[in-house]
């Protein structure tokens, strides 16, 4: 929620400046959204992603692609975590080697005593970006079809297991 009210804020401080004419993206009831707060979750949760020229969110694609990433020509499979080549981390997977090294791109529910932490803490992915995988969930600007009030999220979080660190 707070990343919705901060892609508008951005788009808001951007026109301050005078830097251009953008339009916020995430509305509700016609309303520009500015206000994360549980209070206003009906708000956040149900927001209208209109296609304008604000800031966004990443699409799930643009997102898969960051998570993904490895040289231009090379990607990350799908199973693994974002940055780790060592193996998967589907721990139902038998047929493959499962990564040892999870441990050192992501927070998941095995390893961050139930709490989120601060950015940073883990190696980047190829990209340099770090916590593509575990922490948090990460909201995506897309709905599901057919599904217009559910966002897409990617990347598991601090509270789920190794099998949601799949790309």
């Amino acid at each position: 929620r707070d990343a919705i009210v901060w892609c508008n804020a951005l788009t808001e401080f951007y026109n301050y400046l005078g830097l251009g004419i953008l339009e916020c993206v995430y509305t509700y009831s016609g309303e520009v959204i500015r206000d994360s707060r549980d209070s206003n979750s009906l708000a956040c949760d149900r927001a209208v992603a209109r296609q304008t020229t604000g800031y966004r969110l990443p699409t799930s694609l643009e997102w898969e692609l960051a998570a993904r990433y490895q040289d231009g020509t090379e990607w990350i499979p799908g199973n693994h975590v974002s940055g780790d080549l060592s193996g998967h981390c589907d721990p139902y997977d038998f047929g493959s080697a499962f990564s040892w090294q999870i441990g050192d791109y992501a927070w998941f529910a095995e390893n961050s005593a139930s709490s989120t932490h601060p950015v940073g803490e883990k190696s980047p992915n190829h990209l340099g970006i770090h916590d593509m995988g575990g922490n948090v969930s990460e909201w995506c600007y897309d709905t599901p079809p057919n599904r217009p009030l559910l966002r897409f999220y990617r990347g598991g979080s601090f509270s789920l297991g190794t099998l949601h660190l799949q790309l």
